[in-house]
């Protein structure tokens, strides 16, 4: 019996006079005191649900959510009928908390032929795993149970204290993270008292013992295996052969070694919107380093629907961050839960609970310098099609990756390879969205994986976009050739070898899209990956309906025919006559005529002229305002924004700061 009221807590038993009766007997009871701080309150939100109650958040629900339906139809029950019948799996509608709730329910409610539903505890274990990877205290029975659930099962990750029955056996566990409290208390006369404070119930003279959950960590009373359980997985690990299950289904991958880019770097380079500042700042700096660079200022210059000149598509698509009380993870501090592990190959079935029949590959990183084998999907177009070409290619990306998995192909490949003077490329993020989402619609995402081979695609953001719009693996060909050119020219300090420089390389992006998922809250890339955790800036509905079903684009904007133009103008600046040189826009640095920066030397200029008008004591910022990066010619492009009008803009500013920097000023 759930019983639910929108009073406060010591009014419940005024409310439903029964709780006073002492002929009412239960020998358990879970209770939730809530208050919305990111939903709206309404009775279907109260908690208890089905068979649990839940503090915190789960910050990979949109993820979550999307593997669930896309599951829909092959939960392995076996019957065909009783498929549909779980059709829809989770209710879209319902909080965080009530989608895990349906999600444990049907663990505990539903198996495969011949099985029987699996135990709460361990619905629970498989669903908010704990961080097993680094833990040396986890014993080779249960990490072999985590590992061999992994592939079933992307964890519901999040700060997240959960309660939790099934009538019979009660417990509480905590997530990986361990960022909610769970403290309890066991009495000699049997009581035990599990909450998010002490003191919550009044535990009379019996003697006391106090404990707390760590990350990870689950507590559990079950009256028919021995009351208290402080380790209530260990029977249910034990109780399988998971070791054994897992050899036979779980190969670790070996990543193929890079084999070379496109034939001719500087075309590939121009056609796929590589510019001077990615190669001389970034690129440069990640290869030398291992990490990215970091900048003095924020990014000033326009938003991309309205910048002048061409940005890729995913400058469109902005990350999202976690709010309200789900707070970001520092990724360095608590690296100890995070991972990026991939699996490679179709996922078994979500209520088998036996070995799986195709094996699946194990890679410690989503980032591979050479794709894996697999059935190519060609991502180019004819430029004779015109722009309308590039809607028509994603059409027909979708159709052949539906095809190849109904063929049963284990790994589908997004590939740019066949760019070059007759074929222009689909931009990589559009062409990974359109499939993941054709392969989602139609339930045949889990049968195979999709890797994005994909040439314009260099920095952190550009792997996360494509990771959080359904890629498995990046393969960043052109970025890691332009790696190796550097290396060539001798321009990496330090560096002794071009694998070395790739190595630097690799870590620089995996550590920025450790950064991204950190924003949001999460530490295992499985639980970002088709989360669609990012928003739109500036993309028409067709765009997104097409590719990025699900994602927020609140502006509206560009559509695919002038997506279309903006890859033909790339590509025929690429392979038309002459050599190509690549473009420096000042997306980074202010150029002459390069992209509008709110904080240019022209405005820079006139502040100064407000505090020291002869330019007497700050005379050096008179000269070289318009300066180019070393060795970046000045842009070239399709135009700039004209010079804003710096002293109108000056007429807005404090009066304070302008008469401190005066006293600054006549002091030096």
């Amino acid at each position: 019996v759930t019983y639910k009221a929108l009073v406060r807590a010591n009014q419940l038993d005024h409310f439903y006079p029964d709780l006073r009766d002492e002929r009412v007997e239960g020998w358990f009871a879970i209770f939730h005191q809530r208050y919305s701080t990111n939903t709206s309150p309404g009775w279907e939100r109260a908690q208890p649900f089905r068979t649990l109650c839940h503090n915190g958040e789960i910050n990979t629900l949109a993820g979550n959510v999307a593997r669930m339906r896309a599951r829909e139809g092959a939960f392995g029950a076996g019957d065909r009928e009783l498929e549909e019948l779980l059709r829809p799996s989770v209710d879209e509608r319902g909080s965080d908390s009530s989608v895990l709730d349906e999600t444990i329910d049907l663990l505990t409610s539903h198996a495969a032929p011949g099985g029987a539903p699996r135990d709460v505890r361990h619905a629970i274990a498989m669903t908010v795993p704990r961080a097993w990877e680094r833990d040396v205290d986890v014993t080779e029975a249960a990490r072999a149970f985590f590992r061999w659930h992994e592939a079933r099962m992307e964890p519901w990750d999040g700060p997240a204290a959960l309660v939790f029955t099934d009538g019979r056996v009660v417990g509480a566990a905590l997530d990986r993270n361990g960022l909610r409290p769970q403290r309890y208390a066991t009495t000699d006369d049997g009581l035990v008292v599990c909450a998010s404070e002490t003191g919550v119930v009044e535990l009379g003279g019996s003697r006391v013992r106090l404990g707390r959950l760590g990350p990870g960590e689950m507590i559990a009373v079950d009256p028919d295996g021995g009351g208290v359980q402080l380790d209530p997985l260990d029977p249910i690990v034990r109780g399988r052969p998971y070791v054994s299950w897992l050899d036979r289904e779980r190969r670790v991958g070996v990543p193929r070694p890079f084999s070379g880019g496109p034939a001719d770097l500087a075309r590939a380079q121009v056609a796929h919107g590589f510019t001077r500042e990615d190669r001389n700042l970034a690129l440069r700096a990640m290869a030398s380093t291992g990490q990215e660079p970091t900048f003095s200022m924020g990014d000033d210059t326009p938003i991309p629907p309205l910048a002048q000149r061409l940005r890729p598509v995913t400058a469109f698509l902005r990350q999202r961050f976690a709010q309200v009380t789900n707070p970001a993870l520092d990724h360095l501090r608590e690296g100890w839960v995070m991972s990026l592990r991939t699996l490679l190959g179709p996922r078994p079935s979500l209520l088998d609970e036996g070995p799986a029949d195709h094996p699946v590959v194990e890679l410690d990183t989503f980032l591979l310098e050479r794709a894996p084998e697999g059935a190519p999907l060609d991502a180019t177009w004819d430029p004779a099609d015109g722009p309308d070409g590039l809607e028509a290619a994603l059409h027909r990306l979708r159709s052949e990756a539906l095809d190849a998995a109904e063929a049963g192909e284990a790994i589908l490949v997004v590939s740019h390879e066949a760019v070059g003077a007759g074929r222009a490329p689909v931009p990589g993020v559009l062409a990974v969205g359109a499939v993941h989402s054709a392969l989602g619609e139609h339930g045949l995402r889990p049968r195979t994986s999709l890797a994005a081979e994909v040439d314009d695609a260099f920095g952190s953001h550009d792997a996360a976009c494509l990771l959080t719009c359904g890629a498995d693996v990046v393969v960043p060909r052109l970025a890691f050739a332009t790696v190796g050119e550097l290396h060539a020219e001798d321009r990496l300090p330090g560096v002794e070898t071009a694998d070395e420089a790739r190595r630097r390389y690799r870590s620089a992006v995996e550590g920025g899209v450790h950064k991204s998922m950190a924003r949001l809250g999460i530490s295992v890339v499985d639980s970002y990956r088709g989360a669609r955790a990012v928003d739109a800036l500036g993309l028409a509905a067709e765009v997104i309906k097409l590719c990025f079903p699900g994602v927020v684009a609140e502006l509206g904007g560009i559509g695919f025919l002038q997506l279309g133009r903006q890859v033909l103008e790339r590509w025929t600046t690429a392979f038309g006559d002459g050599r190509p040189q690549l473009a420096s826009p000042g997306f980074v640095k202010h150029q002459r005529a390069g992209e509008y920066h709110a904080t240019n030397p022209d405005v820079v200029r006139a502040v100064h002229r407000s505090v020291d008008p002869g330019l007497t004591r700050l005379r050096s910022t008179a000269a070289g305002a318009d300066a180019q990066a070393e060795d970046e010619p000045a842009g070239t492009g399709n135009g700039h924004r004209d010079d804003v009008r710096s002293a109108h803009l000056l007429q807005r500013a404090s009066r304070e700061g302008v008469r401190g920097a005066q006293e600054a000023s006549a002091n030096a």
